[in-house]
């Protein structure tokens, strides 16, 4: 592998995800082809296209899915048309929907903002606003300071974001909500640089970050896989549901615009869009934000206390029980009645 070669080439990719796949690619391509890949470049052209066909196969002989034989193909053909440029033509297989991820709605997604802390709060609002994972781990401070010295009655605010898997700038925006719940979070770390941050200054893992999301999904009982995809989906059902146009709905969650139709909405103003969208995804701040976790924790004793009362006293039930709740009753009735 020519290192130089394989450098130059992605480093005109603007995602780092996709330079990191692309590079993988490179690596199993030669496993299939028992040469640099640089040598394709000196190939005639009607042998080159027979190339990535016979990759195609071989990927499929060796039982990889059908999204990833599509990037590793794709990234050998982009590889080539970047030093030769000439397209390789090749039937690629179809993208397979992800029918594993659980299709949210919006009252769910408010009923986790009862249970979450500040930090998951706001983790929550870059959530429903369709925000990928990774550019959510990306998110540091400075990016926001001067919308934080802003008044909360300028709110909704446009922030752009570069997007890093396809190296596009995102127009989202921030509402009254996540801007006091930014500002007060702000307050209590003064010193981070991401606003979500690990330890030693990194910014968290996107793992870590789709696991609170997971777990605020168990809190309200979902126990289906759940990930800042669903959140992306959420968002452009609730975009189309109310009306707000396709080309809108993509500058918003950071989707590239067709070359064709970009220069007719350069600029194009989404303030109203924003406006409608605060009051839609509005979710709703309360005075206490330890609230939901009292909540959960009552929760959380209440069946510890079923668990031990069913393991260690054996209770006959004349009615049964409909709830945690029902049980503790029946079982301090039935102490009462011990005692008397």
């Amino acid at each position: 592998m020519d290192m130089t070669k394989l450098e130059d080439w992605l480093e005109t990719i603007p995602s780092k995800i996709s330079r990191r796949n692309y590079f993988y690619a490179v690596k199993k391509f030669e496993d299939f082809y028992q040469k640099p890949i640089e040598e394709i470049l000196k190939l005639e052209s009607q042998e080159v296209e027979k190339i990535p066909r016979k990759f195609l196969s071989w990927l499929k002989e060796n039982g990889y899915q059908l999204n990833s034989i599509r990037l590793y193909v794709s990234a050998i053909t982009l590889f080539y048309k970047y030093f030769n440029g000439k397209q390789i033509k090749i039937a690629l297989p179809r993208v397979v929907p992800a029918l594993n991820v659980y299709r949210i709605s919006l009252p769910e997604v408010k009923q986790m903002f009862k249970f979450a802390d500040i930090r998951e709060k706001i983790l929550l609002c870059f959530f429903v606003r369709g925000l990928r994972v990774y550019d959510v781990s990306q998110l540091k401070w400075k990016d926001f300071e001067g919308l934080l010295k802003k008044d909360i009655q300028d709110f909704p605010q446009e922030i752009q974001l570069l997007t890093t898997k396809e190296g596009v700038v995102m127009r989202t925006f921030i509402d009254k909500t996540l801007f006091e719940l930014l500002k007060t979070y702000r307050a209590e770390n003064k010193d981070s640089i991401y606003i979500f941050e690990g330890k030693h200054g990194k910014p968290l893992r996107t793992k870590m970050l789709n696991n609170i999301i997971q777990k605020l999904g168990r809190r309200i009982g979902i126990n289906q896989k759940l990930s800042f995809h669903a959140g992306r989906r959420l968002f452009a059902r609730v975009c189309v549901e109310n009306g707000i146009p396709t080309y809108a709905m993509r500058l918003m969650m950071g989707k590239a615009i067709p070359s064709s139709d970009a220069p007719y909405i350069e600029g194009v103003k989404l303030t109203k869009y924003f406006e409608q969208l605060s009051s839609i995804l509005f979710l709703e701040q309360t005075t206490n934000n330890k609230l939901g976790n009292l909540e959960e924790t009552v929760n959380l004793i209440a069946k510890a206390l079923v668990r031990l009362i069913l393991r260690e006293v054996k209770m006959e039930f004349l009615i049964p029980p409909k709830n945690e709740l029902d049980i503790i009753r029946t079982f301090l009735d039935y102490q009462d009645g011990d005692e008397e």
